[in-house]
């Protein structure tokens, strides 16, 4: 079509989600109604998706396969209109690609008593932070769990991730048992990635984008209190109370094969 001139005046749009058209100024002058999938096609070309993603991937688990794959996100829409389901999100950062789930609970508490887990205790700051064994944490959790101090059903945080699973039509998929409730380094990955993570999750049918929430952390400061990450700034704290205050949950997973 006709180049478009940028025009502040004519540049016409309710907000992104009902953007339907936009009129513009042609070479010539002439007034000219675009769609919003023509502009945002001009508008990126020339610019390497590819590149600006990467680090980020869409993993799905492909039917009448053994075993899952990864694709950039631009990739995605193709594959899941196509029939493929998406496990989670790839996030490579290091060593350790760590899988995002694509939903997660809100206002859930971390136990319903104070527990020690047996997992990463620690009331220094860098130490909390330095911990990336959200997985290891999880399993102590849960199995330190008694009947006066739950922490393995769905209610609660270590709970609701340990029993998470994701599956495509055939069943093949990330099953229960497989993931887990984030260390505070765990969660620090997400926060820096998130607005990638987010995109990613925009792309998938059914997800649940990442929020400016409060998010529990595996990582426990005492008996009575556990590490959380405010997904708004960044802020590493410690919430007081396990068993009274009320926090996201985002389970994630790892590459299993």
């Amino acid at each position: 079509m006709t180049q478009i001139k940028k025009s502040t005046e004519l540049l016409k749009a309710a907000s992104p989600s009902d953007l339907s058209s936009i009129v513009g100024v042609s070479a010539t002058g002439q007034l000219l109604s675009a769609t919003a999938d023509q502009v945002r096609s001009a508008l990126m070309q020339g610019i390497d998706l590819g590149c600006i993603m990467d680090g980020v991937f869409v993993i799905y688990w492909p039917k009448n396969s053994d075993r899952t794959f990864m694709v950039k996100p631009h990739e995605w829409t193709a594959l899941q209109n196509a029939g493929q389901t998406a496990i989670g999100v790839v996030v490579i950062s290091g060593s350790k690609p760590l899988i995002v789930a694509p939903t997660e609970a809100s206002e859930l508490l971390w136990s319903s008593a104070g527990i020690k887990g047996g997992a990463v205790m620690t009331t220094n700051r860098l130490e909390a932070i330095a911990d990336n064994g959200g997985k290891r944490n999880t399993e102590a959790i849960i199995a330190a769990g008694t009947t006066t101090a739950v922490t393995n059903t769905a209610d609660y945080a270590p709970g609701f991730c340990s029993l998470y699973s994701r599956a495509n039509a055939d069943g093949n998929g990330i099953a229960a048992g497989n993931w887990w409730l984030p260390s505070v380094g765990e969660l620090l990955t997400i926060f820096a990635n998130r607005s990638r993570i987010n995109y990613c999750l925009s792309l998938i049918h059914g997800a649940t984008l990442l929020t400016d929430d409060i998010y529990w952390a595996s990582t426990e400061y005492t008996n009575s209190d556990a590490w959380f990450i405010n997904m708004r700034n960044g802020d590493v704290n410690r919430y007081s109370t396990k068993y009274n205050r009320l926090c996201s949950v985002r389970p994630i997973s790892e590459l299993l094969q």
